[in-house]
């Protein structure tokens, strides 16, 4: 079970190596999970083959969430 969702600002930053974004996510002692929303964003604004193969490793560390149909229409 998922306890909180990281979004994509937090997964792009913590790609950068952003000292403060890293350490938030090392810190927390609760699963985290990423939307497919989140991954597709973050797979597709990789600019090459090198850090794309990066966000995969680095996602693998979070929960995927599949969104439903009634999640977006909430949103």
């Amino acid at each position: 079970m998922i306890d909180a969702m990281v979004d994509t600002n937090i997964i792009v930053d913590f790609l950068r190596n952003y000292h403060p974004a890293a350490q938030w996510v090392h810190s927390q002692n609760i699963r985290l999970g990423i939307t497919s929303v989140t991954w597709m964003e973050v797979i597709f604004g990789a600019p090459d083959k090198v850090k794309r193969d990066l966000a995969f490793k680095t996602m693998k560390q979070f929960e995927l969430i599949m969104l439903t149909d009634g999640d977006q229409e909430w949103a």
